[in-house]
């Protein structure tokens, strides 16, 4: 699988066994920095505080990096993202019988997170009825959401075409209104014909972007149409 610009896409899964091997811990701490956030927000769902959640999701990730553990993976039990819940389920329920989660500052340097800004998120959100599970499947869409897009851009940028990226992508998400074309084309020197032709590549590149994301979470001959549409259902609960 590789990208319109020719470089390799390494597929998460691909990404844990080789770490599981020792071979690529480098690849794996990329990887736990893309997908803190759903473990920090099921920790949160679940009861834990902040500096709790904090406290469990670096834990699990200094087993993760240090010790290995992740290497017992099996991409043949399926997704991605259920194989990380559950892993994470086993470490909270070892920690709080313990008594006391990992503290940070171990021997290894675990991800950055930034929980402030997870925090305003869940605030800005409210109460929800969602279960921790649930919550954590929105987060994981987001999460994919949020790393294609930023593959996106960085497709863009690469091309000297981030300014443009920046004023189409409100289209992409809605947040642009349907009749401001006129004007954003404007602003961009184009036609509005050249602009209807960029916003169809551009999706285009999105749904590429986004089928090659999600299909790095799952086995091998997983369908990732059936996975999108799931992870689009979360997100409208």
């Amino acid at each position: 699988m590789s990208t319109e610009d020719g470089r390799f896409i390494t597929t998460r899964w691909s990404r844990v066994l080789a770490a599981g091997r020792g071979a690529s811990a480098l690849a794996l701490e990329e990887l736990c920095a893309g997908y803190w956030r759903p473990l920090y927000v099921y920790a949160r769902r679940r009861g834990a505080g902040r500096e709790e959640a904090e406290d469990l999701v670096q834990g699990f990730f200094v087993e993760v990096l240090e010790r290995g553990s992740i290497g017992v993976a099996d991409p043949e039990r399926g997704r991605f993202r259920s194989f990380l819940l559950t892993a994470f389920r086993h470490h909270v329920g070892r920690m709080r019988e313990k008594s006391g989660a990992v503290k940070r500052g171990g021997r290894v340097s675990t991800i950055a997170i930034d929980a402030e800004l997870c925090e305003s998120d869940l605030r800005r959100n409210g109460t929800t009825k969602a279960t921790p599970e649930h919550a954590y499947h929105q987060e994981w869409a987001l999460t994919i959401l949020s790393l294609v897009m930023a593959r996106l851009r960085g497709s863009y940028e690469g091309r000297g075409k981030g300014a443009q990226f920046d004023s189409l992508k409100g289209f992409l998400d809605g947040s642009a209104p349907a009749d401001s074309r006129a004007a954003v084309a404007r602003d961009l020197g184009m036609s509005e014909g050249a602009l209807r032709v960029a916003l169809h590549r551009l999706r285009e590149r999105y749904r590429t972007a986004l089928v090659q994301e999600v299909s790095g979470t799952l086995p091998e001959g997983g369908n990732a149409d059936d996975e999108i549409r799931a992870l689009f259902a979360a997100l409208e609960v």
